[in-house]
């Protein structure tokens, strides 16, 4: 079992991560990683679903923003 000493995700990073497309990165979930101690140990295969639901938002949010740049385009025609 491969054992850490970063802290987990704090909520406010969380919060950030879905209201700011910005904010989801790999980046800032490191930056939440190193940003708050906890003297816990946590478990890495507790955090990578964390990294990857962010970074899937990520992508999410940029496919979103394509296909609305993309309708203004179009609209922009007519």
């Amino acid at each position: 079992m491969l054992l850490f000493g970063s802290p987990f995700l704090h909520s406010t990073e969380v919060l950030k991560a879905f209201l700011f497309p910005q904010m989801r990165n790999r980046d800032s979930v490191l930056k939440a990683l190193n940003d708050y101690s906890d003297p816990r140990r946590i478990e890495m295969k507790k955090i990578l679903p964390k990294i990857s639901f962010t970074l899937s938002l990520q992508m999410h949010s940029k496919l979103l923003l394509l296909s609305q740049q993309y309708t203004f385009s179009i609209s922009d025609l007519f």
